[in-house]
C-alpha cells in the first residue's frame, strides 16, 4: 500500500475497504466500489494504493499487529500454562468479536493474495501456533492436559475453532461478545483436560 500522509485518513481508507470486501466479496468488490464507499473518485483512491490487494493485505497485517499485541500480553501473564491458554482464547474470542467485518474478511478472503503476501500472514500465525503448542505440551508434562492426544493436533483443533468464530457469530445474535469469549475458552479447557 502506497504511504499515506496522514494517518487518519489511511485508518478511513482501510475501514471503507473492509466495509465493502466484507459487504461484497473481495472478487465481487472494486475500487470503484470502494471510492463510493469513501465519497471519492476512483482516481483520488489510487493516491493511497497501487491495486485493490493493497487494501486487503493492509487490512489483515492490522489484523495482525493486533492479535500479535494480545499474544505479548498473554506470554507476559504469570500463570499457568492452560491459564495462559484460557487467557489467549479469550482475547483473541474478543478480539474477532470486536472486529468482526475485519476477521470475517480475513478468514474468508486472505487466499485471495500473492503468494508472497499469504507466505507473510502463514509466518505471523505459526508463532501463535507455536504458541499454543507449547502451552499444551507444558500443560501435558504437568498432568493438566489430556496427553493421549499429540499436542500439535490438540492445537490445530483449538487454532481452527478460534478461526471458526468469524464464520459463525453475528453481532446481532443473542450473545454478546465477552459471553461468547468466555464460553469459547470454556470449552476449549475442557477439551484439552479430556477425560478425568
Amino acid at each position: 500500500m502506497a504511504s499515506i500522509a496522514q494517518p487518519k485518513r489511511q485508518a478511513e481508507v482501510l475501514e471503507a475497504a473492509v466495509t465493502v470486501f466484507h459487504r461484497d466479496g473481495y472478487d465481487a468488490a472494486s475500487v470503484q466500489s470502494i471510492a463510493d464507499e469513501l465519497g471519492i473518485l476512483r482516481g483520488s483512491l489510487y493516491h493511497y494504493i497501487e491495486a485493490k490487494e493493497d487494501l486487503l493485505f493492509a487490512n489483515l497485517l492490522r489484523a495482525h499487529r493486533d492479535v500479535e499485541a494480545i499474544l505479548a500480553e498473554v506470554r507476559r501473564l504469570d500463570a499457568t500454562p492452560l491459564e495462559r491458554l484460557y487467557a489467549y482464547t479469550r482475547r483473541q474470542v474478543e478480539y474477532t468479536t470486536s472486529t468482526y467485518p475485519t476477521m470475517a474478511v480475513y478468514h474468508r478472503d486472505a487466499d485471495k493474495l500473492s503468494a508472497d503476501r499469504r507466505r507473510v500472514l502463514a509466518a505471523r500465525w505459526r508463532r501463535h501456533e507455536r504458541f499454543v503448542v507449547d502451552c499444551i505440551e507444558a500443560a501435558q508434562a504437568r498432568g493438566e492436559a489430556d496427553p493421549s492426544i499429540p499436542a500439535p493436533a490438540l492445537a490445530r483443533a483449538l487454532v481452527g475453532s478460534l478461526i471458526g468464530v468469524s464464520r459463525w457469530y453475528r453481532p446481532d445474535g443473542r450473545l454478546g461478545p465477552a459471553e461468547v469469549a468466555r464460553q469459547c475458552a470454556d470449552f476449549a479447557l475442557a477439551g484439552l483436560r479430556g477425560r478425568p
